[in-house]
Protein backbone atom coordinates (compact mmCIF):
# COMPACT_ATOMS: atom_id res chain seq x y z
CA UNK A 1 0.00 0.00 0.00
CA UNK A 2 3.36 2.48 -0.08
CA UNK A 3 1.74 3.49 -3.75
CA UNK A 4 -1.49 4.81 -1.45
CA UNK A 5 -0.10 6.26 1.39
CA UNK A 6 3.80 6.80 1.90
CA UNK A 7 3.36 10.31 -0.90
CA UNK A 8 6.57 9.30 -1.83
CA UNK A 9 8.75 9.80 1.74
CA UNK A 10 9.32 5.69 2.27
CA UNK A 11 9.91 3.24 -0.75
CA UNK A 12 11.36 -0.29 -1.19
CA UNK A 13 15.32 -0.63 -2.29
CA UNK A 14 16.80 -4.13 -1.48
CA UNK A 15 14.03 -5.98 0.34
CA UNK A 16 14.19 -3.35 3.19
CA UNK A 17 11.42 -0.31 3.79
CA UNK A 18 13.32 3.09 3.98
CA UNK A 19 12.54 6.68 4.27
CA UNK A 20 13.37 9.02 1.31
CA UNK A 21 15.59 11.37 3.26
CA UNK A 22 19.30 12.16 3.25
CA UNK A 23 20.92 8.95 3.63
CA UNK A 24 17.98 7.04 2.81
CA UNK A 25 17.80 5.10 6.11
CA UNK A 26 16.49 1.76 6.20
CA UNK A 27 13.64 1.46 9.18
CA UNK A 28 14.87 -2.07 9.93
CA UNK A 29 18.75 -1.20 10.41
CA UNK A 30 17.46 1.95 12.72
CA UNK A 31 15.65 -0.49 14.84
CA UNK A 32 18.33 -2.65 14.70
CA UNK A 33 20.80 0.45 15.82
CA UNK A 34 18.34 0.75 18.29
CA UNK A 35 18.39 -2.07 19.81
CA UNK A 36 22.13 -2.95 19.65
CA UNK A 37 22.24 0.07 22.15
CA UNK A 38 20.25 -1.99 24.56
CA UNK A 39 16.96 0.05 23.82
CA UNK A 40 14.10 -2.61 24.66
CA UNK A 41 10.08 -2.15 24.82
CA UNK A 42 8.08 0.08 22.24
CA UNK A 43 10.28 2.50 19.95
CA UNK A 44 8.69 5.74 18.11
CA UNK A 45 9.97 7.23 15.89
CA UNK A 46 9.19 10.78 14.45
CA UNK A 47 10.40 12.20 11.74
CA UNK A 48 10.13 16.01 11.67
CA UNK A 49 11.31 16.50 8.12
CA UNK A 50 8.07 14.64 7.07
CA UNK A 51 6.23 17.71 9.37
CA UNK A 52 7.82 20.60 7.65
CA UNK A 53 6.69 18.94 4.29
CA UNK A 54 3.31 17.88 5.16
CA UNK A 55 2.84 21.93 6.52
CA UNK A 56 4.65 23.18 3.71
CA UNK A 57 2.26 21.58 1.36
CA UNK A 58 -1.10 22.53 3.12
CA UNK A 59 -0.07 25.84 2.64
CA UNK A 60 1.20 25.60 -0.97
CA UNK A 61 -2.21 24.02 -1.57
CA UNK A 62 -4.10 26.56 0.11
CA UNK A 63 -1.98 29.21 -1.64
CA UNK A 64 -2.78 27.87 -5.21
CA UNK A 65 -6.45 27.63 -4.27
CA UNK A 66 -6.97 31.46 -2.84
CA UNK A 67 -5.55 32.49 -5.77
CA UNK A 68 -7.57 30.38 -8.23
CA UNK A 69 -10.77 31.54 -6.45
CA UNK A 70 -9.51 34.87 -5.73
CA UNK A 71 -10.69 34.06 -2.70
CA UNK A 72 -10.25 37.71 0.05
CA UNK A 73 -9.65 36.18 2.99
CA UNK A 74 -7.21 34.64 5.13
CA UNK A 75 -6.11 31.14 5.77
CA UNK A 76 -4.78 30.59 9.05
CA UNK A 77 -3.91 26.86 9.86
CA UNK A 78 -3.48 25.52 13.50
CA UNK A 79 -2.62 21.83 14.49
CA UNK A 80 -5.48 20.11 16.92
CA UNK A 81 -3.52 19.31 20.05
CA UNK A 82 -5.95 17.04 20.60
CA UNK A 83 -3.99 14.46 17.97
CA UNK A 84 -0.73 14.33 20.06
CA UNK A 85 0.50 16.62 23.34
CA UNK A 86 3.87 14.87 23.57
CA UNK A 87 5.94 17.50 23.88
CA UNK A 88 8.34 16.58 20.90
CA UNK A 89 5.38 16.40 18.55
CA UNK A 90 4.63 19.80 19.66
CA UNK A 91 7.82 21.14 19.47
CA UNK A 92 8.25 19.67 15.85
CA UNK A 93 5.29 20.82 14.89
CA UNK A 94 5.59 24.93 16.28
CA UNK A 95 9.48 24.81 14.95
CA UNK A 96 8.40 23.46 11.09
CA UNK A 97 5.02 25.33 10.62
CA UNK A 98 6.76 28.87 12.92
CA UNK A 99 7.80 30.51 8.93
CA UNK A 100 4.01 29.78 7.97
CA UNK A 101 2.59 31.19 11.78
CA UNK A 102 1.19 27.89 11.76
CA UNK A 103 -0.67 27.47 15.09
CA UNK A 104 -2.25 25.29 18.00
CA UNK A 105 -5.99 24.31 18.64
CA UNK A 106 -6.80 23.98 22.46
CA UNK A 107 -10.12 22.49 23.13
CA UNK A 108 -9.78 22.19 27.21
CA UNK A 109 -7.53 24.28 29.65
CA UNK A 110 -4.95 21.92 29.94
CA UNK A 111 -4.46 22.51 26.11
CA UNK A 112 -4.75 26.24 26.23
CA UNK A 113 -1.94 26.64 28.42
CA UNK A 114 -0.09 24.09 26.16
CA UNK A 115 -0.74 26.51 23.29
CA UNK A 116 0.21 29.74 25.47
CA UNK A 117 3.47 28.32 26.28
CA UNK A 118 4.57 26.59 23.00
CA UNK A 119 2.82 28.78 20.36
CA UNK A 120 5.33 31.51 18.74
CA UNK A 121 3.48 34.92 18.94
CA UNK A 122 2.65 35.68 15.55
CA UNK A 123 0.95 32.42 15.11
CA UNK A 124 -2.51 31.73 15.67
CA UNK A 125 -3.94 29.79 18.26
CA UNK A 126 -7.67 28.39 18.25
CA UNK A 127 -10.13 27.71 20.96
CA UNK A 128 -12.63 25.17 20.34
CA UNK A 129 -15.08 23.21 22.60
CA UNK A 130 -16.74 23.76 25.38
CA UNK A 131 -15.92 27.11 27.23
CA UNK A 132 -16.74 27.82 30.80
CA UNK A 133 -15.28 31.52 32.33
CA UNK A 134 -12.03 30.34 33.51
CA UNK A 135 -11.36 28.87 29.86
CA UNK A 136 -13.15 32.51 28.43
CA UNK A 137 -11.08 34.60 31.09
CA UNK A 138 -7.53 32.48 30.50
CA UNK A 139 -8.07 33.24 26.41
CA UNK A 140 -8.28 36.99 27.13
CA UNK A 141 -5.08 36.84 29.16
CA UNK A 142 -3.95 34.56 26.05
CA UNK A 143 -4.84 37.80 24.27
CA UNK A 144 -3.31 40.53 26.53
CA UNK A 145 0.05 38.23 26.72
CA UNK A 146 0.37 38.72 22.61
CA UNK A 147 -0.91 35.92 21.41
CA UNK A 148 -3.24 35.85 18.13
CA UNK A 149 -6.02 33.82 19.54
CA UNK A 150 -9.62 33.19 18.50
CA UNK A 151 -12.33 32.20 20.75
CA UNK A 152 -14.89 30.34 18.55
CA UNK A 153 -18.46 30.31 19.78
CA UNK A 154 -20.57 27.60 20.02
CA UNK A 155 -23.64 28.72 21.88
CA UNK A 156 -25.31 32.38 22.97
CA UNK A 157 -23.88 31.05 26.83
CA UNK A 158 -20.61 31.29 25.35
CA UNK A 159 -20.78 34.68 23.55
CA UNK A 160 -22.85 36.30 26.69
CA UNK A 161 -19.52 34.77 28.76
CA UNK A 162 -17.29 36.81 26.57
CA UNK A 163 -19.12 40.28 26.88
CA UNK A 164 -19.13 39.35 30.85
CA UNK A 165 -15.43 38.65 31.24
CA UNK A 166 -14.93 41.94 28.83
CA UNK A 167 -16.71 44.14 30.63
CA UNK A 168 -15.67 42.91 34.26
CA UNK A 169 -12.02 43.12 32.96
CA UNK A 170 -9.53 45.73 31.51
CA UNK A 171 -7.98 42.82 29.81
CA UNK A 172 -7.32 42.69 25.50
CA UNK A 173 -10.33 41.32 23.73
CA UNK A 174 -9.51 38.06 21.89
CA UNK A 175 -10.36 37.27 18.18
CA UNK A 176 -14.00 36.34 18.48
Amino acid sequence: GLNLWANNNFFIEDSKLKINYKSKPSLLDITENIRSNGVRGPILLRFPHLIKKQIHSLYSNFTHAIKENNYEGNFNAVFPLKVNQFPHAIDAVTHEGKEYNYGLEAGSKAELILAMSKTPKNSHITVNGFKDKEMITLGFIAAQSGHNITLTIEGINELETIIEVAQESSLKIPNI
